[in-house]
């Protein structure tokens, strides 16, 4: 009776072990990293010449991410409204 049930006990432990030891979380279970998430707005920055050796001239374009709003701000320094792609212009 004491060496049935030794045997009983041991088969469950064993069972356990291996249950454990394939439980374990695998590399095609690792959730993927969140995505960046961008901020409203998206700048970018870039020089363009008239001609060749004519002097650089700097412009910014920001767009406005939610509502596809464009400005640009050039060598002036005021920003212009550009509008939007949607709205035909």
């Amino acid at each position: 009776m004491r060496r049935t049930l030794t045997v009983i006990a041991s088969i469950l432990a064993g069972c356990l072990i291996i249950g454990l030891l394939f439980s374990r979380v695998t590399v095609s279970q690792v959730a993927p990293p969140a995505p960046v998430q961008n901020g409203p707005y998206q700048v970018v920055a870039t020089t363009a010449t008239a001609a060749p050796g004519a002097d650089a001239v700097l412009f910014v374009v920001m767009v406005d991410t939610a509502t596809s709003r464009c400005w640009m701000k050039g060598s002036g320094g005021k920003w212009a409204d550009l509008g939007s792609p949607a709205d035909g212009k």
